[in-house]
Formats: structure tokens, C-alpha cells, sequence
């Protein structure tokens, strides 16, 4: 019987990066290629694998490439769809490695394909693909086609997809892998109400209080049945930052978020789990950013937006650095969701300021133990801290304002909007 390989092909556009490698025992070991190495042009995929030509075992290796992988509920369904085992992070890179997250590929071949940009590479995502969808409150039906082997992932827990927008007709559809995709699209979850909605409200706000977020939509959901829907549901499309547009053309931008920065696992992602911390993210912004005085800026402003507009699962996946031909920094920020709006979750910061992760009580001396270990200035902080909670209270009508006319008025984003004018006076009263 013939094995499976046990080798996969890093390459970075069609030049090769190196070699991922499975152990008997699980373990994924990783390896520069040679010529990476030797051309002047290779660059390290991670601050946690620097380039050398000995292999990395293990370690940060393994957390760099499992946190490119699907977690949860999603990583479930899409082993049973395909079969694998879903402890199995070598099969997960082996089938959905092709399209992920950066600018990097991931190939079962050491000679690349050549990029398809033709309609063949690409199926239209219809109206009952989207109520497959909603209906299964899962993606994982569209890996069912065993005649397009669809070979693209992304991180995390939520039901998403990476897909590709047409901006002149406005459709959405698949590609097998060999083409990127330009957006990312996240479907209803049957457990947290308005998810997608909560979500756009919150891009909205953050964009207007000034925060670099992608840009993004919501698409309706067609009806199930004439009686189903009580009222329409809706799906959020999200432009990725790791695509630019080059013509005709689209390129993959390499990024890495901050958990493989560190070289930690995605099953530690949360600080009180061993994963990162705010003080890491601090010290990892300062390291990797060209202009750090903007990007620590930043940091503190997604900070005091999570806090404020309580998103309290802010964890180390939840926070990225890009990094173009000529700079690198941290990337715009995303899924910004108000978890305080459903009462069953964690309500502790997944990441604590000063130590505290209780929302309600982080004030002045958790703020300047902050200061205390960064570069940023306690005075200078405290004064960022209530600026920013002042603009995000103004962006924060300012986009209901915006969605009510958009959407419609929908009770959970008042809810939540209501608690943002509570949360910023509190942090303010705190300080």
C-alpha cells in the first residue's frame, strides 16, 4: 500500500521557502530551502523562525504552520467533510494549505502550479449555497465537491471562507486555491445572535473613531422558505488585507499574526492559557514595526476600542503584522465583535491591562502599570485612554446612525451601542 507523503512544499509566490515535515509522532518540523537562503532576497516567514539552515523541530515550527488552521467547530466539520482526523495538523496543512492567510503556499508537489487567474479556477457562490450555509450554520458544504479539490484555509474558530469579489458585478465566488481570494466571507452562527451585524457595527465605529480597519459589507441571506424568516439574515463579506490589487491581478502579502510571532500554539492563544500577552504585544509591535511610535499608538487605541466597546476576546490570533516590500507594522485590526452583547460568554478580558481583566474595573493604576513596563509615557497614555474612549463614543452613533439607514434598526446594536456610551464614561471615571 502506498504511503501518504509526509513532506509538503513552502513556496512564496512560485520560488520556494522550504520544507514542512511530519515526525512519526505528529510533530511538524520546518526547513529553509537553500536557495531561499542564498538568493539575498529570502526573508524569515516569522520573528520565531529565523532564517538558518538547520531544521526547526517542533516548537515554534509547529505553532507557526497550526496556526494557520481552522479551529473549533469549523476544523470538526471540515474533517468530516474531508475525512482526515481533525488532531491532525499535517493532513489539514496537506488539504487546505494552498490558500491561507500571507502571502505563502502550501503544496504537496516541490515544482509549484502555475497560477490559474481563468473562470475555470473559479464557481459561483449561488443563493442556495448561502442557505446551505445558513442553514448548517457551517461553510464546510462546499468542500463537498470532490471534482474541484478546494485546497484553501482560514485561522481561527469562527465559519468563514475565503472567497473572491467581483466589484463589477458584485458576486461572490470559490476558487480551488491556485487563485487568491480577495475577501473573506462570515456566515450566521445559530448561537450569538446577529454575529455578522454585531461585527459590521463595530468595523463601523472603529473606522469612523479612526482605527485601520478593511473595509466590508453585509449581504442578505435568500429566504429559506417564503414562511422561515422572521426577519432577513445576513452574511459579512471583509475586503483582506493581505490582497492588493496589481491590475487585473491579485497578490498575496505576507503577514503573520501574534501567536506565531511567539512561536506559541493556537490552543494557548489566551494569556491566562500561557499565550500572549498585552506586554508582549507592546514588545512585539516595538520589534517588528518600521515606525513603532504609530504602531504602539495603534495598539493602544485597539486596546481601549476592545475595552470600551467590549470585546473581551481580543486574544493573540486576533492581532496581526503586515509586511510589504518596504516596511512592515501591524495590520489593520479585525474581529471586532461585542462578546459582552451574549451573556454566555467569558466576560474577562482575554487579555488583561495592568493585570485586571475585569471590564468594569480597569482604571488609572492598571493603566499605569501598562505605562510602567512599555515605552509609552503613563501621562501620555492616560490622556491616549481618554481621547480615544471620547472618539469611539462619538464614532459609535455616528455608525449607528449609518447602519440604522443601512440596514434597519436592530435591537442588539442599540444594546450595544447604549453599552459603549456606559463603558467609555466608566473607563474615563476610572482614570
Amino acid at each position: 500500500m502506498k504511503s501518504e507523503p509526509k513532506t509538503l512544499f513552502v513556496f512564496y509566490n512560485a520560488v520556494p521557502v522550504g520544507q514542512v515535515t511530519e515526525k512519526a509522532d505528529g510533530v511538524l518540523s520546518f526547513q529553509y530551502d537553500r536557495s531561499w537562503l542564498t538568493s539575498g532576497a529570502g526573508f524569515a516567514i516569522s520573528q520565531s523562525l529565523p532564517l538558518r539552515p538547520q531544521v526547526f523541530s517542533g516548537g515554534a515550527a509547529h505553532a507557526y504552520f497550526a496556526n494557520l488552521l481552522p479551529e473549533g467547530r469549523l476544523r470538526s466539520n471540515l474533517a468530516q467533510t474531508l475525512s482526515i482526523s481533525e488532531g491532525d495538523d499535517f493532513l489539514f496543512l496537506r488539504e487546505l494549505g494552498q490558500e491561507i492567510a500571507g502571502a505563502l503556499r502550501i503544496l504537496t508537489s516541490p515544482t509549484p502550479d502555475a497560477p490559474k487567474h481563468a473562470p475555470s479556477s473559479r464557481r459561483p457562490i449561488d443563493a442556495e449555497a448561502l442557505k446551505l450555509f445558513h442553514l448548517q450554520s457551517s461553510v464546510a458544504s462546499v468542500y463537498n465537491d470532490r471534482r474541484r479539490h478546494l485546497r484553501l484555509s482560514l485561522a481561527g474558530a469562527q465559519q468563514k471562507l475565503p472567497v473572491l469579489f467581483d466589484p463589477s458585478g458584485g458576486g461572490l465566488w470559490t476558487t480551488d486555491g491556485s487563485e487568491p481570494s480577495t475577501h473573506i466571507l462570515k456566515i450566521t452562527n445559530r448561537d450569538y445572535k446577529a454575529l455578522p451585524e454585531n461585527e459590521y457595527y463595530l468595523n463601523m465605529t472603529a473606522r469612523l473613531a479612526g482605527l485601520p480597519v478593511p473595509a466590508a459589507f453585509l449581504i442578505p441571506v435568500p429566504p429559506v422558505s417564503l414562511t422561515s424568516n422572521k426577519r432577513p439574515f445576513r452574511f459579512l463579506v471583509i475586503e483582506r488585507y493581505d490582497r492588493i490589487r496589481e491590475g487585473s491581478s491579485v497578490k498575496r502579502l505576507h503577514q503573520e499574526d501574534l501567536c506565531q510571532a511567539l512561536g506559541i500554539l493556537p490552543s494557548k492563544k489566551y494569556e491566562k492559557e500561557g499565550g500572549p500577552s498585552l506586554l508582549d504585544a507592546f514588545r512585539m509591535t516595538e520589534t517588528i514595526a518600521n515606525n513603532p511610535v504609530i504602531d504602539l499608538d495603534r495598539l493602544v487605541e485597539w486596546t481601549v476600542f476592545n475595552l470600551v466597546c467590549g470585546n473581551a476576546d481580543a486574544h493573540g490570533k486576533n492581532l496581526s503584522f503586515l509586511y510589504r516590500e518596504n516596511s512592515a507594522g501591524l495590520s489593520p485590526f479585525y474581529d471586532l465583535v461585542s462578546t459582552r452583547a451574549y451573556p454566555s460568554l467569558d466576560r474577562a478580558m482575554a487579555m488583561t491591562i495592568g493585570g485586571s481583566s475585569d471590564l468594569g474595573q480597569i482604571g488609572r493604576n492598571d493603566w499605569q502599570s501598562l505605562a510602567r513596563n512599555t515605552r509609552v509615557a503613563a501621562p501620555y497614555l492616560l490622556k491616549k485612554v481618554k481621547s480615544t474612549s471620547e472618539r469611539i463614543e462619538e464614532a459609535a452613533d455616528q455608525a449607528y446612525k449609518e447602519f440604522a439607514h443601512e440596514v434597519g434598526r436592530i435591537e442588539l446594536i442599540n444594546q450595544i451601542r447604549l453599552e459603549i456610551h456606559r463603558q467609555a464614561r466608566r473607563t474615563r471615571e476610572l482614570l
